[in-house]
């Protein structure tokens, strides 16, 4: 056993040697001057007139972090409804239901994106922000469904 985790030990550290040797080499042949101070200003910026300003980075994030609380939300309401319907003794609801979730799941979620953006958000006057969120709770609500199920 002690064997096996010396090699292990001894491969990881030939890896990290090797690819800090690698970089090293590519870094004196390329002669570029890194401008690693652009960068920054995507995270935040900071003046004493205006203070701490997120930047295009971290609105990204927190829109991010938006559409995943808002879509986890109300796909797990809509799993919880979808799986009491299917074991439910209705038999139209069961085969509507069986048949919501197979579609859901069988169309990729960019072509589902894809149709609500574009059919059904005009029609019903949506932002992209809410036709996100309804495209991913109704995705994720089928796979919860078979989840709970």
């Amino acid at each position: 056993m002690q064997l096996v985790h010396k090699k292990h030990i001894l491969l990881t550290v030939l890896i990290f040697i090797s690819a800090y040797t690698i970089y090293s080499i590519a870094l004196i042949d390329t002669e570029y001057n890194w401008q690693w101070y652009r960068v920054w200003r995507y995270f935040w910026t900071w003046t004493p007139e205006e203070g701490f300003t997120p930047g295009l980075f971290l609105k990204g994030l927190y829109t991010s972090i938006q559409t995943i609380v808002s879509s986890l939300f109300f796909s797990i309401l809509l799993g919880l409804l979808l799986t009491l319907l299917k074991l439910s003794n209705w038999p139209t609801g069961r085969i509507l239901t069986s048949m919501f979730i197979d579609c859901m799941r069988s169309i990729p979620t960019l072509i589902q994106l894809f149709i609500i953006y574009f059919l059904i958000a005009p029609l019903l006057s949506l932002t992209p922000f809410s036709a996100a969120v309804l495209t991913l709770s109704l995705c994720e609500g089928a796979y919860m469904a078979e989840i709970f199920r």
